[in-house]
């Protein structure tokens, strides 16, 4: 859940509409949120909010019955999707994979970009300049850290220092070049999460490869949900669904593979 808003269920009903059985799943840090400590964060990365999760759920599902273990497909959503070139590198035996507002950029980037905007949709005060200056500053601070580094949490967007040294340098769209198995990239041109130039550089790396699909919707924010305008944090508390037409691209993209 999203604010008012529900993605993940309208994807997984739209599909299911359509033929596609799907499997969602809270992440870790929803479901056991109170259970993570300073102690047991010290060394938490994607792999233990993000990958393990997924690589699970693949196995989960090849063994049950009514599903063809040949024919599972990996979503992934924003972070998720982000993930999935690493995601590909431990589960060769899925059928291929979805990049739903998947990033390029560094997240610290991506991070400082999203204040940025926030703070100019209503004119910068003096508060949005100080609150930019103190992200820049974390900003660096995640740039300049090594395995030696004793930075705090708090320096760091309040996410432990072994979650940004495993990120450090991860680059998706070139690891995503070793995908052999088909692939499909979403973006919505109305994100200010994930903007739409970072389709443009996934395109960069990959729009040699057969392999690969890329689809663009010019009216989708960062739910792959309508809007007119500027995409403002505001927009996530209306009520909306996401489009049928990323859901009919989807299905049609995985009924269609042979």
């Amino acid at each position: 859940t999203i604010g008012a808003n529900k993605p993940f269920r309208d994807l997984a009903w739209g599909l299911a509409q359509k033929g596609v059985a799907t499997l969602r799943y809270d992440k870790r840090t929803f479901v056991y949120r109170d259970k993570l400590t300073t102690a047991n964060l010290q060394n938490f990365t994607v792999k233990e909010e993000t990958i393990a999760d997924a690589l699970q759920a693949i196995k989960y599902l090849s063994k049950q019955e009514q599903i063809d273990p040949q024919k599972i497909y990996v979503l992934g959503h924003s972070l998720g999707g982000t993930l999935i070139p690493r995601i590909v590198e431990k589960a060769s035996n899925a059928a291929g994979f979805i990049i739903m507002a998947g990033a390029v950029t560094p997240l610290e980037d991506l991070i400082v970009e999203q204040i940025k905007y926030i703070s100019a949709l209503d004119g910068l005060s003096t508060q949005d300049k100080q609150t930019i200056s103190t992200y820049e500053k974390m900003r660096t601070n995640v740039k300049q850290l090594n395995k030696n580094s004793r930075t705090e949490p708090a320096q760091l967007f309040g996410i432990p220092s072994a979650y940004w040294l495993d990120l450090k340098d991860y680059e998706p769209a070139k690891l995503a070049r070793k995908i052999e198995k088909p692939l499909l990239l979403l973006q919505g041109e109305r994100d200010y999460q994930v903007p739409p130039r970072e389709l443009q550089l996934w395109k960069k790396e990959l729009a040699d490869k057969k392999n690969v699909r890329f689809l663009s919707y010019p009216d989708l924010n960062h739910l792959f949900m309508k809007g007119e305008g500027k995409s403002t944090p505001q927009e996530y508390n209306l009520v909306g669904h996401v489009a049928n037409k990323v859901i009919e691209d989807i299905a049609n993209w995985i009924i269609n593979i042979k």
